[in-house]
């Protein structure tokens, strides 16, 4: 980091409005330290699909992995499988079993 910085100026540079620059957005957006200047002016040069938007309106929360809902499915996911299972194994037991009282 850098303490004694006050001011940061970054006009004249192409900026990419991707998840590779969610840390700069944020620290800009938050930095209480360090003032970008005219950092709500700054616009997306690439991907084509957002230039032209301003970097700072940039969905940084798209860039986050939701880790705990996927495990959370993958887990239910197995849970009821293997339930499936156990039910498949125990009706086909018990059907067989009347199957063989009956005949």
């Amino acid at each position: 980091t850098l303490p004694s910085l006050l001011f940061l100026d970054l006009r004249q540079n192409n900026f990419i409005c991707t998840c590779s620059n969610q840390m700069f957005i944020q620290w800009s957006l938050q930095n209480p330290k360090t003032q970008v200047l005219h950092f709500y002016q700054y616009t997306c040069a690439f991907p084509q699909s957002y230039k032209g938007n301003l970097l700072w309106t940039f969905n940084t929360s798209s860039c986050f992995i939701d880790y705990e809902f996927i495990l959370f499915i993958a887990n239910a996911t197995a849970v009821l499988s293997l339930m499936l299972v156990c039910l498949e194994i125990s009706c086909g037991l018990y059907v067989s079993s009347i199957a063989c009282l009956l005949y």
